[in-house]
């Protein structure tokens, strides 16, 4: 599913106008700039739909139970034409019933020989008190069970409704139970993708997270993932069933009236297939591309909200609320123009359908009729015939629908499985990752090279070595690749070239999620949960005590906010944190990282908010807490950097300079020593 050229390209494709191109026949890119080929073939089609199958994995008793029930329901249709025919022919024509002398198919003979001989008011009280059973059993055939929600053509509602609304062709009892049964077979299938989608969505690589919107993500997520559903059933139980009833409809006519009528009917009704096949199958690219636009246009909408909705002050400070008005306004208005195509497609194609299909039933009416006055069919084979002619119309009306349905749900799953196979941290690491609980001589890293999938190299070989009980500050300019170097660490990023090992192993053969146990790694960017403080340091370490807790706050200087705040470290703080300071930001972050007590602490500038009374406060305390861990600081402040034990000196992704800061200051030569001097001018 993933291609080379989708990894390596990164192209900004973010189309805030939308032009309008051909809205049948081209793909349209949207904000994407990882899912760029989305067109399919009708052998990718059925590539995806057949992998959708494995999805029963989800949910194996009660698709077996669903399928059954089903089965027995559609055995029970194989009587209802002929009990029509009895009661139109022997109890209210008042026809003699005598066995040897009617046209009944084999199965419903025994039930002839009880009605055989009965008057007619004696067959009609046993019919009667057997529709009263079967109605409360399983209800009439046109009544069936189900539940849904007021939709429209939106993603959005008919997702909700294909996740929690059921069905059954039944009534009744029975309808009720195979409707919860279809009900929780739905949920439990949806869930489990959903479920499988979200882990490996937050285990992207950073450069993958980079370029994917949020929106889109939120999007394939809760919207696209409900559809896979569908393709369960459309693989399983709709062909099997339509196929059944055509066979089991086909039986009864042959049994009963093909001597009479030369198999006529049959040839009529067969017609009818390669009709809807002739309909169907052109229009099978132009679906897959309307409901690729209709989607990726929705996924666009959802970003253009997300991102204006979460940089707000950004655009409150620049004045771009009526831009992003009508950014968000644009993009929603081209959303809705992709739904109404897909509507103006889906009801041509019922047009087409039954502008095939009617004539032929008109003339199927006719001919029978003519049996009818012909004396060689009754009254009551008039209705029964008709009744299965009608159910072999909607048979093939269905084949035909279930391949249109397929490549209407094509298009959400290759959504969905797309970032299901794209390449992430679990696809790097060895399948037999060693567990590592200790560190006891340090990281290196060695002959190093790192390229973004843009192209851009960010470090070039880079060697260096990182001992237990230090303090090392990551120094240069801007775009140097401090950043890039520290992402190494924890494995954020994975060398192009070289390697990043651990007491002499290499991270891609450790088990990531242990290996991430070991490392904390506080960004510059403050990222704090809307809960309490207490909550958000025990997401970091769920086992910390208090006291561990209340240590950490003390370390990274925050006591002295926090006993202001109404309700202490129980505070609850808004979105990200943004009812404090940058600084009360910056200090919390720097206590969650602390509160894990790894054996790896990364710090990307964690003064620069700080005032010099907290910084020095904060620097002390990193010294006194590298005994036995490796801290690593990505620093601007002179204050901050000549602290530590050593520093590595980034320029052009190079390390220049490495050392202490008053052996590299004493160098008239260092890089870093003019590094220093330009900043301090």
């Amino acid at each position: 599913m993933v291609t080379s050229r989708d990894v390596d390209r990164k192209t900004d494709t973010t189309q805030t106008d939308h032009s309008i191109k051909s809205g049948f026949t081209s793909i349209e890119d949207f904000d994407d700039q990882l899912d760029l080929d989305s067109q399919m073939s009708n052998s990718e089609t059925w590539s995806v739909m057949v992998r959708g199958l494995k999805l029963v994995r989800y949910a194996k008793g009660l698709f077996v139970a669903k399928w059954g029930m089903r089965l027995f329901y559609s055995i029970t249709l194989l009587f209802f034409p002929w009990f029509f025919k009895v009661i139109t022919d022997h109890v209210l024509l008042g026809t003699p019933l005598v066995v040897e002398e009617v046209n009944f198919p084999p199965h419903f003979e025994p039930i002839l020989a009880v009605f055989e001989g009965m008057t007619r008011m004696d067959m009609m009280l046993v019919m009667t008190i057997t529709f009263v059973f079967l109605l409360v059993l399983i209800g009439t055939r046109a009544e069936g069970t189900g539940a849904s929600l007021y939709q429209g053509q939106d993603n959005a509602s008919r997702a909700e409704n294909a996740i929690s609304s059921g069905g059954s062709g039944a009534g009744g009892i029975f309808g009720i139970i195979e409707f919860w049964i279809d009900v929780r077979l739905t949920q439990r299938i949806v869930n489990g993708v959903r479920r499988h989608l979200f882990s490996r969505l937050i285990r992207s690589k950073m450069t993958t997270l980079d370029d994917q919107r949020t929106g889109d993500r939120l999007y394939r997520v809760l919207y696209d993932t409900p559809m896979l559903y569908t393709c369960v059933t459309e693989m399983t139980y709709a062909p099997f069933f339509l196929v059944w009833g055509l066979l089991t409809t086909l039986y009864n006519i042959w049994f009963t009236y093909g001597h009479l009528t030369e198999a006529i009917y049959m040839v009529l009704c067969a017609l009818m297939f390669p009709l809807v096949a002739i309909v169907s199958l052109p229009l099978s690219k132009y679906i897959r591309t309307v409901t690729q636009n209709q989607r990726a246009a929705g996924a666009a909408t959802t970003n253009a909200m997300e991102e204006t909705l979460d940089n707000m002050s950004a655009v409150q400070s620049l004045g771009g609320m009526k831009k992003e008005t009508e950014k968000f306004a644009q993009r929603s208005a081209h959303s809705y123009w992709r739904d109404r195509l897909q509507i103006i497609v889906w009801v041509g194609i019922g047009m087409v359908i039954s502008v095939a299909e009617w004539p032929l039933g008109f003339f199927m009416a006719w001919l029978i009729t003519n049996q009818v006055i012909e004396g060689h069919m009754t009254v009551g084979d008039f209705g029964a015939l008709f009744l299965m002619y009608m159910g072999l119309r909607g048979t093939f009306s269905g084949i035909g629908r279930v391949w249109i349905n397929l490549q209407d749900q094509a298009a959400a799953a290759r959504r969905v499985f797309y970032f299901i196979d794209y390449p992430n941290e679990d696809d790097q690491q060895s399948p037999e990752g060693k567990t590592v609980t200790s560190i006891s001589e340090g990281i290196s890293i060695r002959n190093v090279s790192f390229r973004y999938p843009d192209g851009r190299e960010a470090l070039k070989d880079v060697e260096l070595d990182i001992a237990m009980n230090e303090v090392l500050a990551i120094v240069g300019p801007t775009g140097s690749g401090k950043t890039s170097l520290a992402y190494l660490i924890p494995s954020f990023i994975q060398p192009t070239e070289g390697r990043v090992e651990v007491d002499g192993t290499d991270l891609l053969e450790l088990d990531m999620d242990a290996w991430r146990d070991m490392t904390t790694y506080v960004f510059q960017e403050h990222l704090l949960f809307s809960e309490s403080i207490r909550s958000n340091l025990a997401n970091a370490n769920p086992d910390a005590t208090d006291d561990e807790i209340m240590d950490a706050l003390e370390t990274a200087g925050c006591m002295e906010f926090i006993h202001e705040l109404p309700d202490g470290i129980d505070t609850v703080l808004g979105k990200s944190g943004d009812t404090l300071s940058v600084g009360q930001q910056q200090r919390i972050s720097i206590a969650r990282g602390l509160v894990r007590n790894s054996k790896i602490l990364i710090l990307d500038e964690p003064t620069a908010a700080l005032d010099p009374q907290t910084e020095n406060v904060l620097v002390e305390s990193l010294k006194r807490i590298s005994e036995n861990r490796i801290v690593i600081v990505i620093a601007h402040r002179l204050s901050t950097i000549r602290r530590a034990d050593k520093i590595a000196f980034l320029e052009d992704g190079k390390i220049r300079d490495y050392g202490n800061h008053d052996e590299l200051m004493a160098n008239e030569a260092s890089p870093y020593r003019a590094f220093v001097e330009l900043q301090s001018t």
